[in-house]
């Protein structure tokens, strides 16, 4: 049976890869996709490329207008 990740754990795991990656290349405007998804293996977070076979199971941060800059990390980062 598969470990469970804990949502401190989860947290803790996107947030350092939105620190590498930029929280902006997981986020896109409706009907587009960003540069990565968030993908959970057992108790690791991914970020799976575009392009990737796993990337459309992933999960990402889908926008309704357009933000930019500022705006963007903000939204993503709360």
């Amino acid at each position: 049976m598969t470990n469970i990740i804990a949502q401190t754990d989860f947290n803790l795991q996107v947030e350092c890869l939105f620190a590498e990656h930029s929280g902006c290349a997981f986020a896109a405007l409706r009907f587009a996709e960003p540069k990565f998804s968030l993908f959970v293996e057992g108790e690791t977070v991914l970020a799976e490329p575009k392009g990737s076979p796993r990337f459309p199971y992933g999960t990402f941060c889908e926008l309704e207008t357009a933000l930019t800059g500022n705006e963007l990390e903000a939204h993503i980062w709360h």
